[in-house]
């Protein structure tokens, strides 16, 4: 297992699209792109409108192995600003932190736009990895019905 990467990118960020990185030899399974917790609506925070005044933030994940273990996720965002300084603090447009969710279950908060997700997070075979960018007050943010976030499918 490992002797092959297989690197697509489909989609883009706001739940309309989806991101799909698979690592190691694929599997006769199909990836499930969407976040149960999410798809169902069981999201453990409340959802924040962007303002229809202020630009939409959006958020890609890349995804590396990393050679001592786990993968690294790069975030890439625009119209957002990472500020750990305030979490818990009232919302702000463009501003707050990313939850890394795992097969539906929160895994991490990032206050930047690297993390290093443990292999022990990951199940044998295909898992769906999500990032949503959150408000300073674990708000998520969305702009229309679609949750800004980026999902993508790593195999271990």
């Amino acid at each position: 297992m490992g002797d092959k990467i297989g690197i697509g990118l489909i989609g883009f960020v706001l739940g309309i699209g989806v991101g799909y990185l698979s690592f190691a030899v694929p599997t006769d399974e199909s990836p499930d792109v969407m976040s149960m917790e999410h798809d169902m609506g069981m999201s453990a925070h409340a959802m924040l409108e962007v303002d229809k005044n202020s630009l939409v933030p959006s958020v890609t994940v890349e995804v590396f192995p990393d050679v001592k273990g786990g993968y690294n996720l790069h975030l890439k965002t625009e119209n957002f600003k990472f500020t750990p300084e305030k979490v818990n603090k009232e919302p702000v447009q463009g501003e707050g932190h990313a939850h890394v969710y795992v097969n539906g279950t929160k895994v991490s908060r990032l206050y930047g736009d690297w993390y290093n997700l443990p292999a022990s997070s990951l199940n044998d075979g295909d898992n769906v990895v999500e990032v949503t960018l959150n408000a300073n007050d674990h708000s998520e943010w969305t702009s229309g019905e679609n949750h800004i976030s980026n999902i993508v499918t790593v195999t271990k």
